[in-house]
């Protein structure tokens, strides 16, 4: 499903609330991808966040996502203060004529968010005892 446009239930816009890590986020954005039809539109909510902003990434990288807008944009159509939002729209591109091995890097602003958060994660023992290639 994730490969192919959508063959029965076709949705035009999809709010993405759900959690806030980013493997919830990439597992919504999974879903989300093969309902949503041509021209849809996909908005992250709390896209001030690490995670989603990453998930939101991705989508324009490697999925031919276009960036609609996105929070620090110019000429926002809303109060920034209170809204955290990215809104994107699905393209024509054929995520299937892709080579089997295409991944395009991605990446975001990793001062943002919760620093205690992360100092908190770091010092987990669980984190603590992950393979040194493996980054948490």
């Amino acid at each position: 499903m994730w490969l192919h446009p959508c063959t029965q239930l076709c949705v035009d816009l999809f709010f993405l609330d759900d959690g806030h890590r980013f493997d919830e986020n990439m597992l919504e954005l999974y879903h989300a991808h093969s309902l949503l039809k041509e021209g849809g539109v996909v908005v992250f909510h709390d896209s001030h966040l690490p995670s989603v902003r990453a998930a939101a990434d991705f989508a324009v990288t490697n999925l031919g996502y276009v960036l609609i807008y996105k929070p620090g944009m110019p000429d926002a159509p809303f109060n920034e203060q209170h809204v955290s939002l990215t809104i994107l729209i699905k393209s024509s591109y054929k995520i299937w004529d892709r080579p089997w091995d295409h991944f395009v890097p991605f990446g975001i602003d990793t001062n943002c968010g919760s620093s205690k958060q992360g100092r908190k994660l770091k010092q987990d023992p669980e984190v603590a005892a992950m393979p040194k290639n493996v980054e948490a």
